[in-house]
């Protein structure tokens, strides 16, 4: 029996319509850390009000009025800090002044 005292979770998303969040029942189907495959409930071009699980929780509701931010590649912290890295590697592989050159 599920923690929930046998009743099941129902399972939801928010999609964006006309500017607010839309409380939308979905059916999930096979899921990993990153990913949950949404089989029901969606429709193609649907926009899916993402962010931090417990701000979702505390902020987004049935009719919540939301605004948009898109992010574009290189805005995500994660592609930030793999970029610093790439810099950083390539910063490391340039010769120094004086190194590598051969003397006469």
């Amino acid at each position: 029996e599920i923690a929930t005292g046998g009743i099941k979770p129902t399972e939801v998303v928010y999609v964006l319509e006309n500017g607010k969040a839309k409380e939308v029942m979905v059916k999930s189907g096979i899921s990993d850390d990153e990913f949950i495959e949404i089989t029901e409930g969606l429709n193609e071009g649907d926009v899916i009000i993402t962010g931090p699980y417990l701000s979702l929780v505390k902020t987004i509701k049935d009719g919540t009025e939301v605004e948009i931010k898109i992010e574009k590649p290189g805005d995500t912290k994660k592609e930030k800090i793999k970029g610093k890295q790439e810099q950083s590697l390539k910063e490391k592989e340039k010769p120094k002044e004086g190194e590598g050159e051969e003397e006469e």
